[in-house]
């Protein structure tokens, strides 16, 4: 895939249906990944995502208002670079004109139109350093590339995991803006010297020789003065242009000489102001592909879309409400009895707490040290996910509401801590006279189309006297 075929707006576009994502179904969004996943014949995960985008957008439900902006990415930045573009060209014309007697001051030129852009380029270039090495620093909040992020990004303040990427749609539109300057104050310096007559001219009120000057001028044009030594300047000329308030005017073969200070102010500006820009402005595109393709295929939830495209949609059941089959995974357990260790119990969403423990006859003698909250938080699901890393129990629990459908994000939290093993999902019903048939046959469903499977067990609660005794007998403990 071309880097060029990603663009940012492609983050949000991502970020946008993966959270509309989280409140369809599991076996929805299952059925639908699987089907993409067919239809997608891409090998690349950016690729395969873009497809899926596409795919996803094209089952946008009707009447849902679809975010437009008048200006794209492209036109917003080729905008912003016409708008530099006119304005360094009025600049240099302003400068020029500014000047009394058709006369310009070599070193406020080169100050502003060569060290002042040099410098900014430095600028731009320690910050894709630090970009580069994964430090984002804050931008300026006068730049004029926000209008970007604005196109690229909107709601671009809570992307705070994709810094680098913002601050990378800075630097390369920034570039832009750079080049589309110093290219029209260079037209500008073809063309108003080419129909009025200017001469260029050196004075300071430092103490500054003509020694000390030819030795700048060597030293600035080192890079073309080998191969272009009509873009220099010789004692002569330096002589011929040096300023005197008192002076007399000078005469015809003096303004000559000081004519050839041209071609040297404009290898400056070419060596120093706009090479820089160019150089800068293809690091940061590189630099900004790479960095957004990292983030769209690295973005929470990616790699469960990707999976879910890949995995096939297995169907145990001929139509639907019918049971799955004997043995295999999503069948209801009548008895189950937990092993003596090894066990880990993740409680999903707040469906069990320490203190119900003693309700129920499969949780008998469960240590509460075990349970791991998880289903309330990103934070909480990434905890309970490295604990099961670390602890790598030899049977895994999951403890879930069972008056409640089964979600999407609850399938995916299992695929990323079951990693390929199997589980067992403990239904906690809402009353004590059990779990409805229905909802329970969407739960052996559900266990069914997992990728690695898992077995179901309705939890049983305790008679009101068989619990006092045995939360009796643990409090004796």
């Amino acid at each position: 895939m071309p880097a060029s075929a990603l663009k940012a707006g492609d983050l949000v576009r991502l970020a946008d249906q993966i959270e509309k994502d989280r409140d369809a179904g599991w076996q929805e969004l299952h059925r639908r990944d699987a089907a993409i996943g067919a239809r997608c014949t891409g090998d690349e995960p950016a690729a395969q995502l873009l497809c899926w985008l596409r795919q996803t957008a094209g089952e946008t439900a009707e009447g849902e208002p679809v975010r437009r902006s008048l200006l794209s990415e492209r036109g917003a930045g080729l905008l912003l670079s016409a708008g530099f573009f006119i304005a360094g060209f009025l600049t240099m014309v302003g400068f020029l004109f500014a000047h009394g007697q058709g006369m310009v001051n070599v070193l406020w030129f080169f100050a502003f139109f060569v060290l002042l852009q040099l410098a900014m380029s430095l600028f731009s270039a320690a910050t894709l350093i630090s970009v580069a090495l994964g430090k984002a620093p804050s931008a300026i909040s006068i730049n004029p590339a926000r209008l970007l992020a604005s196109r690229t990004l909107p709601d671009w303040r809570r992307w705070r995991e994709f810094q680098d990427v913002i601050q990378l749609v800075f630097l390369r539109y920034g570039q832009g803006m750079g080049i589309g300057f110093v290219g029209g104050a260079l037209l500008a310096f073809i063309a108003v010297p080419a129909v009025n007559d200017f001469s260029f001219m050196w004075s300071s009120t430092f103490q500054l020789t003509d020694g000390a000057m030819q030795r700048f001028a060597d030293i600035v044009a080192a890079p073309w003065s080998q191969w272009l030594p009509a873009a220099t300047v010789d004692a002569q000329v330096i002589a011929d242009s040096r300023y005197h308030p008192a002076g007399a005017r000078p005469g015809p073969a003096r303004i000559e000489s000081m004519h050839s200070w041209w071609p040297f102010l404009f290898m400056s500006m070419l060596v120093y102001a706009l090479l820089p820009r160019l150089l800068l402005g293809w690091l940061s595109r590189r630099l900004y592909y790479r960095r957004l393709h990292r983030a769209f295929i690295g973005y929470p939830g990616a790699d469960l879309v990707l999976r879910r495209m890949k995995q096939p949609l297995i169907r145990s059941q001929g139509a639907a409400g019918s049971e799955p089959r004997p043995g295999s995974h999503g069948e209801l357990l009548e008895e189950f009895r937990l092993p003596d260790e090894g066990v880990l119990v993740i409680c999903w969403a707040g469906a069990l707490a320490e203190s119900d423990l003693d309700r129920y006859r499969e949780l008998r003698g469960v240590d509460p040290g075990v349970l791991v909250q998880a289903g309330t938080s990103l934070e909480a699901d990434g905890a309970a996910i490295d604990r099961a890393k670390q602890e790598d129990p030899q049977l895994l629990i999951l403890v879930v509401k069972a008056w409640e459908p089964p979600m999407s994000d609850l399938a995916d939290f299992i695929g990323e801590i079951a990693r390929g093993g199997s589980s067992v999902l403990f239904l906690r019903p809402l009353r004590e006279t059990g779990i409805p048939e229905d909802r329970l046959d969407d739960w052996r469903r559900f266990a069914d189309e997992l990728p690695a499977g898992a077995q179901v067990v309705a939890l049983t609660p305790l008679p009101g006297g068989e619990r006092q005794a045995a939360g009796a007998g643990s409090g004796t403990a």
